[in-house]
């Protein structure tokens, strides 16, 4: 039992962003049913483990849907169904006879969400993309990394962009249908999203100051805010920007003459700081500092991703069943089922 629990959903999408919007959907408690093509394999079942926590939960219907006949199976389907999600380049939905606009009249109260890498609109809207292409893009690349762009560790525009946009969306056109009673179609798309996610910086660019470059800004290697290697290899994530969190990082590095340096932010001074912090704590090993940092200052290790599943953090929070190797629901209701600690 959940919030949703009641709603059912009608889940045409593959690989990752639709089936993890509609895997949080359904740990909420929705109903979702994936419909499955008979012949066209989607890429994350090479990965069980991966397909089975975003879709172990969920109920499973083949369906060939270029076959004519499938278009009345799925209509009647639809009579009991309030959502659906569909992750096809525009277009494709429509010509199974399957559209908005084909289903519109006869289920005034459906929201369907159409979820792509560039909308239903625009020069771009038929092209093919993936996390990397939004971000490049979308001008998020440019100004992260070094001497070039990075990649991101997790798939940022698909899951941030694509998979909780669609969430919130839905969750936005279901509290409308409870005023009015209809439905509505919703166009989602991920880089859209992402360059909505330059939430600090774009806004700036806008209003006539310099666009961000890598290494310049207060979250991308411009300050002393980074990572520094220990003594053992291991790494430390420092992140106190505040002037409360930075005497107490200080204190503890026996530095407090150290908090004018911190607190100037002219590219040559965070330059300088950053040198000598890097050396400082490559003095030491990361459990010595982590021991000296224990108060409230914003210093973590970096873990591997096997420790942090471990962590007693996580465990606390119920973040992770080990039994099923699944990641826990990250959205709290203390009231409901979903609460687990």
């Amino acid at each position: 039992m959940g919030p949703l629990t009641g709603l059912k959903i009608l889940d045409f999408s593959t690989l990752l962003p639709g089936p993890y919007a509609t895997h949080l959907l359904s740990e909420m408690g929705a109903e979702v049913l994936r419909i499955v093509s008979p012949s066209r394999p989607d890429l994350m079942q090479q990965f069980p483990a991966i397909d089975d926590y975003l879709n172990g939960g969920k109920q499973r219907l083949l369906l060939d849907l270029t076959q004519p006949e499938v278009s009345s199976q799925v209509r009647e389907l639809l009579a009991d169904y309030d959502i659906v999600l569909e992750q096809f380049r525009p277009g494709v939905m429509g010509r199974f006879g399957l559209g908005y606009d084909d289903l519109q009249a006869d289920f005034p109260a459906l929201i369907y969400c159409s979820l792509t890498g560039y909308g239903q609109t625009g020069p771009l809207k038929d092209r093919a993309g993936h996390d990397i292409n939004y971000q490049a893009l979308t001008g998020v690349a440019s100004y992260g990394g070094s001497e070039h762009p990075v990649l991101t560790a997790t798939p940022v525009a698909d899951l941030a962009g694509g998979s909780l946009h669609a969430v919130i969306a839905i969750l936005a056109a279901l509290n409308e249908r409870h005023q009015t009673g209809l439905g509505q179609y919703l166009d989602v798309a991920m880089a859209d999203a992402m360059l909505a996610l330059n939430a600090m910086e774009a806004p700036q660019v806008l209003a006539g100051k310099p666009g961000p470059t890598p290494q310049s800004g207060w979250l991308n290697g411009g300050l002393f805010y980074d990572y520094y290697r220990c003594a053992d290899d291991l790494w430390l994530a420092v992140g106190g920007l505040e002037p409360k969190f930075i005497q107490a990082l200080c204190q503890g590095l026996g530095k407090a003459e150290w908090v004018p340096r911190f607190l100037d932010v002219s590219a040559e001074s965070q330059h300088s700081l950053r040198f000598d912090l890097a050396e400082l704590f490559a003095s030491q090993t990361r459990a010595v500092w982590l021991a000296r940092l224990e108060s409230d200052c914003c210093v973590e290790p970096v873990l591997t991703l096997a420790e942090a599943l471990q962590h007693p953090q996580f465990k606390a929070r119920g973040m992770v069943d080990h039994q099923l190797g699944h990641l826990g629901c990250p959205l709290r209701f203390p009231g409901s089922s979903l609460h687990r600690s």
